[in-house]
């Protein structure tokens, strides 16, 4: 996963498609990815449509980053930086 980035303020996984190039915004949920896209409405939100069944797959907050887990499987997502300037 080292193109995701997580933004822990929406609960959110950025990830850019290796093939296509488009950048997908989920979160996850217990056995489920929930696709969806976030927009700002005075604060950000998260719109997420129909989630994918996604048996096995969790996810909880380390830091400000995100540790995905599948089976045996661990990654580490990084949080986005944000400029402040």
């Amino acid at each position: 996963m080292q193109e995701a980035k997580y933004w822990r303020a929406l609960n959110v996984v950025h990830y850019k498609c290796h093939a296509c190039g488009y950048l997908n915004e989920f979160q996850i949920e217990k056995n489920k990815l929930v696709f969806g896209y976030s927009y700002a409405a005075g604060t950000a939100h998260f719109a997420g449509g129909d989630g994918v069944a996604f048996p096995g797959i969790t996810a909880y907050v380390k830091g400000e980053g995100l540790v995905v887990r599948l089976g045996r499987e661990m990654w580490n997502v990084m949080p986005i930086k944000h400029n402040t300037a």
